[in-house]
Parts: C-alpha cells; structure tokens; sequence
C-alpha cells in the first residue's frame, strides 16, 4: 500500500520524538490539515513520550490532542485510545470518567485499556476498580458483552503475567468459571488453560504445567495454546534445571507436534531466548 503524505509526515514526527526533537514534533503534528489525523498522531506520540519517561511534554502533547477532538461518535475510538497515556501520565481519575461518555461496547473496551495499563504499572487497588467497572458495563449490556468481558479480562491477566504478579493473575483467572456459569467457555478454554501452564511453570511447578498444558485441546491453524503451553514449559525448566530433566520428557512425547513445540523450548532456552511471554495489549481495535 502506497504512503500518503499524512503518513509521511507521521512517520517523520515519530522520528523527531523518538530523537527527543518536542519542538520539531509539535511542529510537525501541528501542520497536518485533518483533525482525524493530527489528534491521533498527537495521541500516539504522547503515548511514545511517556513511554521514554517524559510525562510532562507526553501530557501537554495529549491534552492538545484532547483539546481539538470535536463532539460525535466518529472520534469516540480516538477518545478511547487516549485512555492508556492519560493514565501512564498521572491523568487516572480523567482518564476514568472519559472511559465513562463512551458508548456501551466501547466503554468495556476502555475499562479494558484501563486495567491493562494498571496491570503493567502494577498498581493493583487501580486495576481492582477497573475491572469492578468491566464487570458492570458487561452485565448492563447482555450475553454478548460478558463473553467480551471474559476475553478483555484474559488479556489482562496476560499482562498480570508478563510483570510478575502472579498471585494477582491466578485469583483473576480462578474468578471466571465462577462469573460464566451460563455461557460456554469452549473458546476461551485453551487460554485460560494455556495462561494456568505458564503461571505454574513461573512457580517452578513443572509437572503440573506439563500436565495442565498435554489436556490443552490439540492446536489447530488459528489455535496454537497447546505448542505454546509445551513450548513455554520446556524453555522454563531448561532455563531453571538444565536441559537433561526436560529432553526427558520432550523426547518421549508420543505426538511429532508436541515433541517438536517442547524440543524447540528447549533450544531456545539454550540459545538464550526469552520468549514466554503471552501477546496483550492495551488497545483492542475489533
């Protein structure tokens, strides 16, 4: 796809802020014609700046942004990718109540946004409200937002996960039977599975994990929890025991798919690759 000159002059201002030039940035974020554009562009940048520690130009750049955004639904998805920054550059209380002039399916999504952002900053009594406030927009919007609800809920948990809170992660996750007695978990199943086997790999349960991930359902071409579960635990205890203990049992795998996804845990923990670690993020576009 050919680039157009918006993108262009995006990319140049990504440039700039990653090279520290705020001055050159704004100028350059300032010149784009289409408010859309400008205000997104702006909003990414921020969320950049705060990511490098610059709190301050990250929070003048996005208030701006903010500033401009005119009423109506066209601009709620952009109101919503505020979220994150607002929060990682101490506007959490704004943050919150912009999640609350959403739309219903867009404000579960924000509560989202939000409890993943507090997750990553480990602030725990922060993601606690957020997902009090997931769990409300959910049950005022019917069946069909629950099962959102439990899907955003795991992308949370992956991020508990990712920064080490463990404990955090494992009574969230031990939450959702509880709170979807009568919707069908069959596609959210493997996943919970598959975060369960990494959880108590960290905690250097090894035959449990293995066992947990071999009743994973087995992979397909869209679902690969099963070689990812038997992936991450070989990878897990290589790094924590050695290789010997684990080609043990990698190698009597009786499946050629399994076997193949724990043999190249194993390698890659000899190589020194460090790649358990589940695929989240703050914003959901769909």
């Amino acid at each position: 796809k050919q680039k157009t000159a918006y993108d262009i002059e995006v990319m140049i201002a990504e440039g700039q802020v990653s090279h520290g030039d705020i001055k050159a940035a704004h100028a350059t974020l300032s010149s784009l014609t289409s408010t859309r554009t400008r205000s997104a562009a702006m909003i990414l940048a921020a969320n950049l700046l705060a990511e490098k520690g610059d709190t301050g130009d990250a929070r003048t750049l996005l208030e701006e942004a903010l500033r401009s955004l005119p009423e109506g639904a066209e601009y709620e998805f952009l109101r919503y990718l505020a979220i994150p920054t607002e929060i990682k550059v101490g506007l959490k209380e704004r943050a919150m109540h912009d999640a609350t002039l959403l739309s219903s399916g867009m404000r579960l999504k924000a509560y989202s946004s939000a409890a993943v952002t507090f997750a990553e900053a480990r602030d725990i009594g922060s993601l606690n409200g957020a997902l009090q406030k997931m769990a409300a927009a959910a049950a005022s919007a019917g069946r069909e937002n629950q099962m959102s609800e439990l899907l955003l809920t795991l992308n949370v948990t992956a991020a508990l996960i990712d920064v080490g809170e463990i404990g955090e992660a494992s009574r969230l996750i031990a939450s959702l039977p509880a709170r979807s007695d009568e919707i069908s978990r069959t596609p959210i199943e493997s996943e919970i599975q598959l975060q369960n086997v990494i959880i108590l790999a960290k905690k250097g349960e090894f035959g449990k994990a293995r066992s947990l991930a071999l009743r994973i359902r087995p992979d397909s071409v869209a679902d690969t929890q099963r070689g990812t579960a038997l992936r991450s635990v070989a990878l897990l205890e290589t790094k924590e025991k050695g290789s010997v203990s684990a080609q043990v049992w990698a190698t009597a795998l009786a499946d050629p798919e399994d076997r193949a996804y724990a043999l190249l845990g194993i390698a890659e923990a000899m190589l020194g690759i460090e790649t358990v670690r589940l695929p989240y993020g703050t914003v959901q576009v769909h």
